[in-house]
């Protein structure tokens, strides 16, 4: 979620009781009216200090030392803005603030919400939902469980690691190591991007991870065997996929869509 103002000062900050000598340097950070202000852990004299660039006057190399600092602060409250906004989550000043001092709050996990949306269902059985469709939800839940034991030996992953490679893989586990035919499979991969959606939705990833099968036409198990090399210029200078198709063993090329 983009904020609409976003404002970074570094200050001196008068101490109580103050009668000379070195001030405090404090960065403020504003962001859609709502502030937060952190101590920098250094110090200026009230005469060294430019208040226009909110840097310390001189070319002296302990002057040099001090801005370089204040810079590397700076850039990294502005990497704190900018991975709010590429992982769909609010900017605000208490979140950019968070990130900086690396106090995160709990991720939301996959199987987490699998969970909740299966008890959600569970409520709702026999007025919105059949039991059998409970249970067929249910045994995806087992399944995607199952899969990530068996491939990243956890039991669950944040949502930051869903993307279109978790899903390949998750695919090729199906038909590969569990032996579960293509329909079944396809059925599987339903049920597990109405959760997908559902977090899209609630705005806990950016975007439907599902789509770049959707836009390049790929089987998940193409898109599991899909190799760098195998992303080529095209005629038109834009990117192509050259690929042979694992189901027809034949070669194919496909316009990479930018949104892919």
């Amino acid at each position: 979620m983009l904020s609409k103002t976003f404002n970074l000062l570094f200050y001196l900050k008068k101490p109580k009781n103050y009668l000379n000598g070195k001030m405090p340097i404090y960065l403020r950070v504003t962001t859609d009216g709502s502030r937060f202000e952190l101590a920098a852990k250094r110090d200026c004299e009230p005469e060294k200090w430019n208040s226009v660039s909110g840097r310390v006057a001189g070319t002296k190399q302990d002057v040099r030392s001090l801005n370089a600092y204040l810079d590397s602060l700076q850039t990294k409250v502005y990497e704190a803005h900018r991975t709010l906004i590429d992982s769909g989550k609010e900017v605000t000043a208490e979140s950019i603030k968070n990130l900086l001092l690396g106090i995160n709050d709990h991720p939301k996990m996959i199987l987490e919400v699998f969970r909740e949306h299966n008890n959600e269902m569970h409520a709702l059985i026999e007025k919105d939902f059949a039991r059998s469709t409970y249970n067929r939800y249910e045994a995806a839940l087992r399944n995607v469980e199952e899969f990530l034991l068996f491939k990243y030996k956890v039991l669950d992953v944040s949502l930051d690691k869903l993307d279109y490679g978790l899903i390949s893989a998750y695919a090729f586990y199906l038909k590969g190591k569990r032996n579960i035919s293509h329909n079944t499979t396809m059925r599987y991969l339903v049920y597990f991007k109405k959760i997908v959606l559902l977090c899209v939705k609630n705005g806990w990833v950016p975007r439907d991870p599902f789509i770049f099968c959707c836009y390049t036409g790929l089987s998940y198990v193409d898109v599991q065997k899909l190799k760098r090399s195998e992303v080529i210029d095209g005629f038109d200078g834009k990117k192509w996929i050259s690929i042979k198709r694992q189901k027809t063993d034949t070669p194919s090329k496909i316009p990479l869509l930018p949104v892919a």
